[in-house]
């Protein structure tokens, strides 16, 4: 075959070949891509089909296919982002006026608060945070680190002498 090497985990890229370009074969020789299903030029699984060409390394292919360096982009890396957060949630009790003055006080309420206590709705993969993002501009919304929400919560006493 192709390179002397055997792989069981191949993958047919989408795609097509333009017409014109040539692939060097076991033998030696080279085939000299044609017109297939479009006029462009063949697919990649014509050419598997065909025998001209095999299948591609699938390590490979999702490295190279996925590789920054390449200046590459995939539609994988772009998602509709919706989400709803549940910022805060604030719960005061105020004493009557009989218990606070049993303290010496005129007025006695406790306040319990969260902050950030989560999202009711988040079309994140795997439900991520997404407002962890990262970037050196305006213009810039990506998701390349995996920080968790802080949730913070309060207590508080307050009282009037």
């Amino acid at each position: 075959g192709f390179g002397g090497m055997e792989y069981n985990d191949g993958v047919i890229p989408d795609g097509i070949i333009q017409k014109g370009t040539q692939i060097k074969q076991p033998d030696g020789s080279m085939y000299t891509v044609g017109s297939g299903q479009f006029s462009s030029g063949e697919t990649w699984a014509e050419l598997v089909a065909g025998g001209h060409a095999e299948y591609v390394h699938a390590g490979g292919w999702i490295y190279w296919s996925q590789c920054w360096s390449r200046f590459t982009l995939d539609d994988t890396w772009f998602k509709t982002l919706n989400y709803i957060a549940f910022r805060d949630l604030s719960l005061t009790y105020e004493f009557d006026k009989r218990i606070a003055s049993k303290i010496a006080a005129k007025r006695l309420s406790l306040t319990a608060q969260g902050h950030n206590l989560g999202y009711l709705l988040n079309t994140m993969p795997n439900k991520e945070n997404p407002e962890a993002v990262a970037g050196t501009t305006a213009a810039e919304f990506r998701i390349r680190q995996f920080s968790g929400v802080t949730t913070s919560f309060t207590f508080t006493i307050n009282a009037s002498f």
